[in-house]
């Protein structure tokens, strides 16, 4: 996914996995800003990396903690892009990926 929808451009990729990529979005009416975690299974037959990818949507669309990142509602303007399988709207946290911090040792002090 990539372009200009509505008030949505796509600013950069933030990070690309096994299962697609996350991209971030930025309305530049409101100044909102969510992460689309798009899955690239479109060409495959693979019903068990299907059903892992819907299940991941499904238990983030349901997780509700403060220590979490939270799934968001994916916007009416990006809606028309986006097909089966289904993306993931999340919240956006500056300051990288949980892998990258916790490699990061002098992230963690003790006291």
């Amino acid at each position: 996914m990539s372009g200009h929808e509505g008030p949505w451009i796509c600013k950069k990729t933030l990070g690309r996995g096994g299962f697609g990529e996350v991209s971030l979005w930025l309305n530049e009416e409101t100044g909102e800003t969510i992460a689309v975690k798009e899955c690239h299974l479109h060409n495959t037959s693979d019903e068990k990396k299907r059903q892992r990818w819907k299940t991941e949507v499904d238990i983030m669309s349901k997780l509700d903690h403060e220590n979490l990142i939270r799934a968001v509602p994916i916007p009416p303007e990006l809606a028309p892009q986006l097909s089966y399988p289904p993306v993931l709207g999340m919240e956006f946290c500056e300051g990288g990926d949980l892998r990258k911090v916790s490699q990061d040792v002098s992230y963690f002090t003790l006291k």
